[in-house]
């Protein structure tokens, strides 16, 4: 309402003052009642931009974690790898040791006829149930052990032994003797 309607209803100016001014009062109370809403709405929408931020960096934080348990479930198997790359290395060089210990010429080979069910480290970094496979392996598989050299020479009270009989005939036909050999062998010296 504005004061020309007033007049056109026929009210005095003093009432117009009154009318005008009640309604005053009561726009005023409206406009602050509005005032207030407007900034309660725009806190609320503030406060929800921060918590849509919030929200936003949560599920950052959460797709990083996600990201980096994966990479520890991939290090965890890398680990799991090398532990049991580390586990058969150690197995295989206690195995190695003991048969060189036990005086195999090809550890590679006696190796592979090894029964690798059986094979297990102790706390020691040993394979205990390694010498029964070795014996058992030097029953079956004696060739792959070195023994040593076994000669069945016995010498004859000092006198030499029967000569061969090929170096007899290649002697005979160059003209040497056992003792011409013996005596020539004195002059080289």
């Amino acid at each position: 309402m504005n004061r020309e309607e007033l007049k056109g209803l026929g009210l005095t100016d003093e009432q117009i003052d009154k009318v005008m001014a009640a309604h005053g009062q009561a726009t005023q109370k409206l406009r602050d009642a509005n005032s207030k809403l407007s900034q309660e709405l725009s806190d609320k929408t503030a406060g929800s931009t921060d918590t849509a931020a919030k929200l936003e960096d949560a599920q950052k934080q959460i797709k990083a974690l996600e990201k980096k348990a994966g990479q520890a479930d991939d290090l965890s198997k890398q680990l799991d790898e090398a532990n049991g790359k580390l586990t058969s290395f150690k197995l295989d060089s206690a195995v190695t040791n003991q048969l060189t210990a036990a005086k195999v010429r090809n550890p590679k080979a006696a190796m592979a006829l090894l029964p690798k069910d059986v094979l297990k480290l102790d706390d020691e970094g040993n394979a205990p149930d390694l010498s029964e496979q070795i014996e058992a392996l030097r029953k079956s598989d004696g060739y792959l052990f070195d023994e040593g050299t076994k000669s069945n020479y016995t010498p004859a009270g000092g006198e030499p032994g029967t000569p061969d009989p090929t170096q007899a005939m290649i002697d005979a036909f160059t003209g040497k003797t056992a003792s011409t050999d013996a005596a020539g062998s004195d002059d080289k010296k």
